[in-house]
């Protein structure tokens, strides 16, 4: 999984950039100021990467963005990213999740990034009405730092929950992240989350048993040419 991270950490340090859309993916970004001004950040041009994960084998996504505080105010961010969850996931499941980032400013300064939320800067929110409401899906992670260097990476985070939220066929998810940023700094965020289906318990004895038939089969072979 560190490999993974770090490589969707490399992407969202490089000058490659993509519009905020990809696929069944979207995005957004609030801002707000001291004082109570808010606005829509314009994403292009911050975002690197966004995408589904679909290669992985289940529901899953990832993103790479960038926040820039101009400005000598702390501002509040919430970035947004969700995706339709194809296939639907209904019955037992895994969630798990990833976050990492790197700080950045002029040096000898010093500069902050710190979650909102106690349980951290990440969110992985699931939908069963295609993102009209939603449920936590129980793996909050990521805490900021506080740096004076020129640049400063922090996180690496994971965190898994085995025993993800059911009742109900979930269609589509999203990752929340809200943090504050001091002014006259910039920070570029990586995150991934995915959703497993866990198998029933019949799927299961029906795989198990058709890998003892196959063994029986050749165990059998085996014994043919033998004699």
């Amino acid at each position: 999984m560190k490999i993974r991270l770090i490589y969707v950490l490399t992407l969202a340090l490089s000058l490659w950039t993509a519009s905020a859309s990809a696929a069944n993916v979207t995005a957004s970004m609030l801002v707000t100021q001291a004082g109570g001004l808010s606005w829509d950040e314009d994403l292009s041009g911050l975002m690197t990467q966004l995408q589904d994960g679909t290669n992985y084998g289940n529901p899953d996504m990832y993103y790479a963005v960038s926040a820039i505080n101009n400005s000598s105010l702390t501002q509040t961010y919430t970035f947004t990213i969700g995706s339709a969850i194809t296939p639907t996931v209904s019955g037992a499941n895994t969630v798990y999740t990833e976050f990492s980032g790197s700080l950045t400013g002029r040096r000898g300064v010093s500069k902050s990034i710190d979650a909102v939320f106690s349980s951290g800067i990440q969110r992985v929110e699931l939908s069963a009405d295609n993102g009209l409401t939603f449920v936590n899906a129980g793996v909050d992670l990521g805490q900021g730092t506080t740096s004076t260097g020129a640049s400063s990476i922090f996180g690496l985070y994971s965190a898994i929950n085995s025993n993800g939220p059911t009742g109900q066929t979930w269609n589509y998810m999203r990752l929340v992240s809200t943090f504050t940023l001091t002014g006259n700094s910039a920070v570029a965020l990586t995150g991934y989350a995915s959703v497993t289906p866990v198998p029933e318990v019949d799927e299961a004895a029906m795989l198990l048993m058709g890998l003892a038939m196959l063994a029986s089969v050749a165990r059998y072979r085996r014994t043919k040419l033998d004699t």
